[in-house]
This record gives structure tokens, sequence and C-alpha cells, in this order.
């Protein structure tokens, strides 16, 4: 089940605000069914679902603000955004280390993960050219938790 809003406004000639967000619900697909260990490299088994018969849920939600400058008389733009989202699953991989041999099993265990994007982008066109030059910086963060060795790991 999924619920996507966007909202787009113009205001003062050259500006724009946009925002959008958006939910979704969602259990394992086709795969998930699926109980038997599977040998994806050489040293690492993977089995994909837990023996106790439950299915993986996952809720996500994510949220987002952006505004836009855009000068048709000088040709310069500008872009701004920013993303805020979370997902909450209730099962984990659990990884185990034996040597230089890997293998993971799935186990139940609520765990959140969290994330952050920004960006902002300048530039200016030059119909002479035909061409634009801008400067982008966007900066990315998130938040998970894994195991290793039956240890929780925040990331």
């Amino acid at each position: 089940m999924s619920l996507i809003f966007f909202v787009n406004y113009d205001f003062a000639s050259f500006w724009k605000v946009r925002a959008f967000g958006g939910m979704n619900y969602g259990f394992g697909g086709f795969g998930s069914i699926y109980e038997g260990v599977v040998m994806t490299t050489p040293n690492y088994f993977a089995n994909r679902m837990p023996q106790s018969d439950i299915m993986p849920e996952t809720l996500s939600k994510n949220i987002g603000v952006g505004i836009e400058y855009r000068n048709p008389l000088n040709n310069l733009f500008m872009n701004a955004r920013y993303r805020f989202g979370f997902s909450k699953k209730n099962l984990i991989t659990a990884v185990t280390r034996n040597g230089s041999l890997f293998s993971s099993n799935v186990i139940a265990y609520d765990n959140t993960a969290k994330s952050q994007s920004s960006s902002v982008e300048v530039g200016k066109y030059f119909p002479k050219f035909r061409s634009n030059i801008s400067v982008n910086f966007g900066n990315s963060d998130s938040e998970s938790i894994s195991m290793l060795n039956n240890t929780l790991i925040f990331n």
C-alpha cells in the first residue's frame, strides 16, 4: 500500500517551491518465501528467511522540500532540496564470520533506518555557446542497525 503527495507552488515570477511526501507499507515478495541457503559468492552463504515463518514487513515514510529560482532575463538558476526518510522493519540480517567464511541469517528484530539528504545547485546559462556552467553540492547521511557475530552495530 502506497500513499504519495506532491505540491508545487509558483510565486514571485521566477520562484517555485515544491514539497513531497510518501508512505509505503509492504510485505516481502515471492523471493522472501524461500527458506533455503543460497551461496551468493564463493565465501558467502545467505539464509533467505527465518525458519519461524515470519513475513517481512516494511513501513517507509519520507518527506522533502525544494526551492527553485530560474531567471530567463539574466540566465541564472538555483535549486536547493532537502529530504528526510525512515524505514521501520521487523527483520534484520545477522552476519556471522568464521575465518574467511561469511554466512547470514534473517532473524526477527524490530529496527529502524533513518536517512536525510540535501543538495544545492547554482548556475548560469550562456546562450551564445548553448551551454551552462553550474556548481552543485550534496550531502547525505544515514543511520541503520546491522548485526555481526551476534553484536548489534549502529551504523
